[in-house]
């Protein structure tokens, strides 16, 4: 411990993690390789700076072979992380501590201790030499959840399940951390343990008690007016869709403020994004300048601080220790108004007071549209704890959540994993990396089904799993047998989601095959930096979630690229965040020049390339070669500042005035502040116009040219036509009616009926009779029709009724008329349904009237055991003998029904039952019904009917 205590400075043994590092020690050796181990430590304990260098050194502080990885959430986290660890050590960082993130490192072969990105760390498990080194894997920050985070964690379970079961695995022998065959390690503030332990059975599990101070939380929800001559209220999210919402915000801060003053103090408010930060901003100086001009000084001064990840480390310290020395003194506050950076990836002393809007801007892949879209969400228990502990860190604090106590209680644990919100197609192709070089020998997932199986500690949901392998499966990425392909490792290789490595790949491909200009080649690639970094410059109406800005009459791409133009041809930002995305766009712009293969232009500055580019972007020539990537988010302009997506949603685009065809690259969900309550609309605020030739070349699965069926809904009566259409996803791209007579009208009629229609008039009375019929007369019927169970098959019953219709029911050349209830009767439904031989038949072995010898027609009703003939007891008058209804029906059954419909007897022997059984019937009736005849000897007697009756009787003589 003596040496341990020399290399490192004594602000180490002040942090509450330091007394708990041999129980993590011992914890990992327990653990063996493979195992996990968990630590539960607050923000501020030392646990990023420290378990790390204690697990690169044995208990006499010797260093130990191999490599620590350890993976942070956040670029600002790990430099930050590295810098401090270093320093603990009296070192500078990039020997013993280093970091890796993407466009910065500073690691060498003596490093011990990494801190990266988690990009990047499943970049560098991608690579076997690299992994041979590994000797710990430690995931910080735990809770935050990325979908790099839930993929690494994947990549460690199968990692360890690997090393669980090689020889000797189990043995006490086997060294506790050795290269190669690493522990893992889980570090955060909270955890859900329910699910960890489900999902670890082995872990181990260690709490770093730190100083608890008192922290008073207390809930004050919003509630804006919609408008203030209404006495309507938004509350929950829709609340935060009105500009007064902020300024009820800023009014919150002020007041805390004031109360802080007299001692002095650093009030945290945390907010959703840079847009949020910027409108609080404003309003809290507007405040401070007004109170500076009122003549009356104010209770207190203030300053003012930003912190978000764009701005870089040292001048996130630098504002950090210049605003804690203002607060230091009395009647001074210090705000820090900060995203979610300060949660986890920022430690700032001295915060008394934490103002917490619940609030996280997250990014949604939208399936359907394939576009992203940034919306506010609410954040999980587990973060409010870590935002309101921030608070009691130093002494007594307080907190105040601005949000409904109740509504709070009801949220889940976690805030949404961004695993069930991401596009997960680059997420998928680096953990098939990975598996691949952790284990090579193993087959890897090819399905959807094979990666639900997959040890995930939150599985993803099916669909966003199906979008990510549909996405990797149309650029080539992976073969049949789930493997990346050489296509998919030079896609690896770019520092760009797939669709946008695709869009670059397919652009240098046809640069060298002559078919792509030099000019359009560095266009396409300027535009897949720009879409991958953010706008250089933030549109104004997404920031404050307005949709009335002026701006978004503008092509956004449009307008980001000749602000590039201009920044990269000599123009100086106006601002050092503009600078700093400036330097991003050139290091992503040189990656893709390497990974594309293009020799010699890595070398360019940013004004080379100004140089060969258009002076106006090529819209149009650019989306030919986007298409490759954007196969799926194609648009038609259905209207002015209309566009419908190919999955049928609508987007605003105020930016397209003609009408065509345009790629969708991406779209914001925007709420507003209506007469009803909240409302949200999708605004496309990027996007392309495209040339529709080239939807020929698009996938097959979205491309389809088919027979489509116009009729009225239901089973309405009316006119039916078919037209032949060729679409893209839901969008016509061509179309031409068809007529009566061409062979694919009853194809497509025939299908339609067989879809909508066939099982109702299936279950119809009139098909349930015929069908009967058939059964009694099958022994009759020719052989085809006798032997054949499929005579009345939905199928070949469509087939039928189309061919009908198209020759009986042709109302014009390009359409047919169709009443239900006409075709559904008995008569008609024999026409079509059956074939002219087998009616005749039918009709004569089982008909559907029966004509007795009296001269009446009666019903015969098959839907019993036994064929019946239904009908008025006076229709019956004058039979002498039992009706013979055909050779195959010698002796139905007989309903005999009253004058009132309602029956009266039923009989197989109508001889037997004018003796017996009639005279009781009569009895029972003549009272009722007078005005009917009810002779003596009824089968010596005239039918008898009235009026009504009798006009049937003749009818039915002459049917």
């Amino acid at each position: 411990m003596s040496q341990t205590r020399s290399a490192l400075k004594p602000d180490m043994f002040e942090l509450p993690v330091a007394s708990r590092l041999p129980l993590i020690r011992e914890s990992v050796r327990v653990a063996g390789a493979g195992g996990f181990v968990v630590v539960r430590a607050e923000p501020g304990s030392g646990k990023t700076s420290l378990v790390p260098a204690a697990l690169a050194e044995d208990t006499s502080g010797k260093s130990l072979p191999g490599v620590v990885l350890v993976t942070e959430p956040r670029r600002l986290a790990a430099i930050g992380a590295a810098t401090f660890a270093a320093k603990l050590r009296g070192e500078s960082v990039g020997h013993t501590i280093g970091y890796a993130v993407r466009g910065d490192s500073a690691w060498g072969p003596q490093t011990k201790v990494l801190y990266v990105t988690e990009g990047v760390a499943l970049n560098l498990l991608a690579d076997e030499r690299f992994v041979a080194r590994v000797t710990a894997l430690i995931l910080d920050e735990f809770h935050e959840r990325h979908a790099t985070t839930d993929v690494l964690m994947l990549l460690a379970r199968r990692w360890s399940q690997h090393l669980q079961h090689l020889p000797g695995a189990a043995s006490e022998t086997v060294p506790n951390v050795r290269p190669g065959a690493p522990v893992f390690v889980l570090m955060s503030a909270t955890f859900d343990e329910l699910t960890l332990g489900r999902s670890l059975p082995r872990m181990s599990l260690i709490d770093v008690p730190g100083v608890v101070h008192p922290l008073t939380i207390t809930y004050e929800p919003l509630v804006v007016p919609v408008d203030p001559s209404r006495p309507a209220a938004m509350t929950g999210l829709g609340v935060w869709s009105s500009p007064l919402a902020w300024a009820q915000v800023a009014r919150v801060l002020l007041r805390e403020a004031a109360a802080l003053a007299p001692g002095g103090g650093a009030l945290l408010c945390f907010l959703p994004g840079k847009g949020e930060i910027a409108k609080v901003l404003h309003e809290v100086r507007g405040w401070l300048d007004q109170a500076a001009q009122g003549g009356a000084p104010p209770s207190f001064q203030a300053t003012v601080a930003e912190l978000h990840g764009d701005r870089p480390l040292a001048e996130l310290t630098q504002a950090i220790a210049r605003q804690q020395g203002e607060a230091r003194r009395p009647g001074h506050v210090a705000m820090f108004l900060s995203t979610n950076i300060a949660e986890s990836s920022l430690t700032i002393p001295g915060v008394r007071v934490v103002v917490d809007t619940g609030l996280v801007r997250v990014a949604r892949h939208h399936l359907s549209s394939g576009a992203v879209e940034l919306s506010l969400d609410r954040i999980g228990q587990h973060s409010a704890v870590q935002r309101s502990g921030r608070a009691a860190r130093e002494g007594p604090g307080r907190a105040i959540r601005l949000c409904d106590e109740d509504e709070f209680l009801r949220r889940p644990l976690d805030t949404v994993p961004e695993i069930a919100l991401s596009d997960l197609s680059r997420n998928l192709l680096d953990l098939l990396r990975g598996l691949g070089a952790l284990l090579p020998e193993q087959a890897m997932p090819v399905s959807v089904d094979d990666w639900l199986q997959q040890p995930w500690l939150l599985s993803p949901p099916r669909e966003r799993l199906e979008a990510a392998l549909r996405i990797l499966q149309q650029s080539r990425a992976l073969d049949g047998m789930g493997h990346i392909t050489a296509t998919g490792r030079q896609l690896a290789e770019l520092p760009v989601t797939v669709r946008l490595g695709c869009i670059a790949v397919a652009a240098s491909q046809r640069y060298r095959n002559g078919t792509l200009g030099q000019d359009i080649l560095h266009a396409t690639l300027v535009l897949c930096a720009l879409l991958s970094e953010g706008d250089l410059q933030p549109r104004a109406a997404a920031s404050r979630g307005d949709a009335q800005d002026t701006d978004e009459h503008d092509n956004a791409l449009e307008r980001q690229y000749v602000l590039f133009c201009r920044l990269a041809g000599g123009q100086q930002p106006n601002s050092a965040d503009l600078a700093r995305r400036l330097a991003r766009l050139q290091e992503t712009l040189r990656s893709l020049w390497r990974g594309c293969g293009l020799v010699g232009a890595e070398s360019w500055t940013l004004k080379d390339l100004v140089a060969v580019l258009p002076t106006e972007l090529p819209l149009e020539s650019c989306a030919a070669v986007f298409f490759a990537g954007y196969a799926d988010a194609v648009a038609l302009a259905s209207g002015p500042g209309l566009l419908m997506h190919m999955t049928g949603e609508s987007y605003v685009a105020p930016c397209v005035t003609q009408p065509g065809w345009h790629l969708v690259l991406e779209g914001v969900r925007l709420q507003s502040a209506g007469r009803k309550g909240s409302q949200t609309h999708k605004l496309a605020s990027k996007v392309l116009p495209l040339d529709p030739v080239h939807l020929l070349d698009g996938p097959e699965e979205w491309l389809c040219e088919a027979q489509e069926v116009e009729a009225p809904k239901g089973a309405a009566p009316g006119l039916v036509r078919v037209r032949q259409v060729l679409r893209y996803g839901q969008l016509i791209m061509d179309q031409q009616q068809l007529k009566v007579d061409d062979s694919g009208f009853a194809k497509a009629l025939s299908a339609w009926l067989l879809r909508e229609h066939m099982a109702r008039v299936m279950s119809c009375d009139a098909m349930v009779q015929l069908g009967k019929r058939l059964a009694v007369a099958r022994p009759l019927l020719p052989e085809a029709a006798a032997t054949s169970e499929g005579s009345l098959d939905p199928e070949a019953l469509a087939q039928r009724l189309a061919v009908f219709l198209c020759s009986e029911r042709g109302h014009a050349a390009t359409s047919v008329s169709v009443d239900w209830d006409e075709l559904t009767q008995e008569g008609c439904c024999a026409r079509w349904a059956l074939e002219p031989g087998v009616l005749a038949v039918l009709n004569r072995a089982a008909p559907s009237r029966l004509r007795l010898d009296n001269g009446i027609v009666v019903a015969v009703d098959y839907t019993g055991e036994q064929p019946t003939l239904v009908g008025k007891i006076q229709e019956f008058f004058g039979l002498v003998r039992h009706p013979q209804v055909s050779t195959a029906i010698t002796k139905p059954t007989i309903q005999l029904q009253a004058p009132g419909g309602q029956t009266a007897q039923i009989t197989a022997d109508l001889v037997a039952f004018w003796t017996s059984s009639y005279p009781a019937v009569k009895k029972a009736y003549l009272g009722r019904y007078p005005k009917h005849h009810w002779p003596d000897d009824p089968a010596q007697a005239k039918p008898f009917l009235t009026k009504r009756q009798a006009t049937l009787g003749i009818i039915r003589s002459g049917s």
